[in-house]
């Protein structure tokens, strides 16, 4: 039986250093941005609330040697209390963190239950000590050193809360998708890492075996060790720099959003995994919130990989589409448009392929319509399998674009498909026919018409038929689809 699933917010940014002098860094609204992807609903979990955290200062700590250090001392301590908590209660957690320093509370919560290991998902090591540690006494930022500090290296004061150091130990952990620029030895004594129990599999690893393999064999390692349970964390810059900016130190050479869902998907599929953390993403340098989106459906995606959540749910990620144009339909014969406008949107849906031996066969599948060149015509772009099972393995069944331009002159519709799998080029002519959508049009191997019918603003229904004299047709194809909301 599948854990519940519970989301927890834990807004710090305690482990940062200012962006630049005079402000705070934006991390802290992370959780706030990832909630408005419609987070909770489409993983279908539970609220768990809020773990406030104190202010920020960017004002040097000599007493911990790390900025906030104090004020990190108690957030640790009380976020350990909440994640504890549930996770003894047998939740699985989300944590919407805010800076990489929530590793410490989180770790520091399961050390009392038990052997519990770490799966650290990050661009950087987070470990290695700086050459010059005198350069940044007082000014340590805790973020960037949280797995020293979850495995004991560093002042007891950070990594000795209520006498469990270490959180983790050394051989209990797997660093996964790390990428170890040249010039990371120049300012910090990166052998350290080398020299310790840690396992890593390096994003140049993670490329050559492919995510899923990678993950899978990094979940033995670890699982190998008797553990009884484990933690992921995953800081965000551990997804490429073109990919995910909104980051604090973008990565030059890091993993792609589909690699992240489906090493995810690995580590959250087994029964003993825990929690996961999602940590730096910085709102404050994704202003129309392109990236939180992204980050929130590759969140998505890995847990419906992992059956953690219906697949279906998985499916609500926008195609982007009407992002091309999203002024909406042209005003010009508005009511005649809307004959294909009223799709516009993202869709789920079951496909029945009819066979001419009788038998059928049916699959999963997503499509997504959206407004293009400037209102006045519908693109849509249809899949089967969805873009989650393919993630998981799923061949490609099918895979296509249509456009629809309105005709004032014959109050119709043009339409044109492109079959990216078959290679078919079919044009269709499109009009209202009663309660129902005809499109027809002709093939090699005789005419065609492909029908919505049923059609409600939630829902519809689509057929193919097939002919060779036009008299008499056959059902090729049905698709039951229903709308899906996106935030």
């Amino acid at each position: 039986m599948l854990k519940p699933l519970v989301i927890i917010d834990a807004p710090s940014n305690l482990g940062l250093r200012p962006p630049r002098p005079g402000a705070v860094p934006g991390v802290y609204q992370l959780p706030e941005a990832l909630r408005a992807q419609g987070l909770v609903d489409r993983l279908g979990a539970a609220d768990g609330g809020r773990v406030p955290a104190p202010a920020y200062s960017p004002e040097p700590n000599f007493e911990t040697g790390y900025r906030n250090g104090t004020a990190l001392r108690g957030y640790s301590v009380a976020l350990a209390e909440r994640t504890r908590a549930l996770v003894a209660g047998g939740n699985l957690l989300l944590v919407l963190g805010g800076d990489c320093s929530v590793l410490l509370g989180n770790t520091l919560a399961l050390k009392p239950l038990g052997r519990y290991g770490l799966v650290f998902i990050d661009g950087h090591d987070d470990f290695s000590p700086p050459r010059d540690p005198e350069k940044y006494r007082g000014i340590f930022a805790a973020a960037g050193r949280d797995l020293a500090l979850a495995t004991g290296h560093g002042p007891d004061v950070l990594t000795d809360l209520q006498g469990h150091k270490p959180y983790v130990r050394e051989e209990d952990v797997i660093l996964f998708g790390m990428y170890r620029d040249p010039s990371d030895g120049d300012d910090f004594d990166t052998s350290e890492l080398d020299r310790t129990a840690i396992h890593q599999v390096r994003v140049e690893t993670v490329r050559a075996r492919g995510a899923r393999a990678a993950a899978e064999e990094a979940l033995r390692v670890l699982e190998a060790h008797g553990i009884d349970g484990f933690w992921i964390h995953v800081d965000s810059d551990v997804l490429d720099g073109s990919l995910m900016p909104a980051v604090d130190s973008p990565n030059a050479s890091g993993l792609r959003y589909e690699e992240l869902a489906a090493a995810l998907g690995v580590f959250l599929s087994s029964p003993r995994a825990v929690g996961l953390e999602i940590t730096i993403y910085d709102p404050d340098l994704d202003p129309r919130r392109a990236y939180a989106r992204e980050l929130a459906d590759t969140l998505v995606k890995a847990f419906a990989l992992a059956g953690r959540v219906d697949r279906r749910r998985a499916f609500a990620v926008p195609s982007r589409i009407a992002e091309l144009d999203a002024g909406g339909p042209h005003p010009e014969h508005l009511e005649a448009r809307m004959l294909y406008g009223q799709f516009v949107g993202d869709w789920v849906l079951d496909v029945t392929y009819h066979r001419t031996d009788g038998t059928s066969q049916t699959f999963a599948g997503e499509w997504h319509f959206g407004w293009i060149l400037d209102g006045r015509a519908v693109e849509d772009v249809w899949m089967v399998p969805t873009r989650a099972e393919r993630l998981a393995g799923a061949p490609l069944v099918g895979f296509g674009a249509t456009m629809r331009l309105y005709d004032a002159k014959t109050d119709t519709w043009k339409v044109t498909w492109h079959g990216a799998v078959s290679g078919q080029v079919l044009a269709l002519t499109g009009r209202r026919v009663g309660s129902e959508i005809v499109q027809e049009g002709v093939t090699a191997e005789g005419p065609v018409r492909w029908v919505f019918s049923r059609i409600t603003p939630e829902s519809y229904h689509w057929r193919a038929e097939s002919s060779t004299d036009g008299k008499t047709w056959r059902l090729t194809q049905e698709m039951n689809v229903r709308r899906v909301h996106i935030p």
